[in-house]
């Protein structure tokens, strides 16, 4: 059970690290459209803007929808571990 509470712990950092890295990327490439913008209006300027904005939509919908997911799952869990199960015998007469 611990093993299983360790791999959901690990799998909600890599998510985190994966949305931060996203969002950053993302933000980047807008910085990098708006300064481009400035000295040209080309089409291919506008795939800079594509690009970091589907970069910050991923990062979005990592923290949107695999997040709580995650960390329900993680919840269950640490409720399961800490449930105490006990079997009886039920004799019939």
């Amino acid at each position: 059970m611990q093993h299983e509470i360790d791999f959901q712990t690990r799998e909600h950092h890599i998510s985190t690290l994966r949305q931060i890295r996203l969002f950053m990327i993302g933000i980047a490439f807008i910085a990098g459209w708006l300064l481009a913008a400035r000295q040209t209006e080309s089409v291919s300027v506008e795939v800079l803007s594509i690009i970091g904005s589907f970069a910050v939509w991923e990062a979005a919908n990592i923290w949107i929808s695999e997040k709580p997911h995650i960390r329900l799952r993680k919840l269950r869990l640490m409720i399961l571990k800490d449930t105490e199960v006990r079997f009886t015998v039920e004799t019939n007469g």
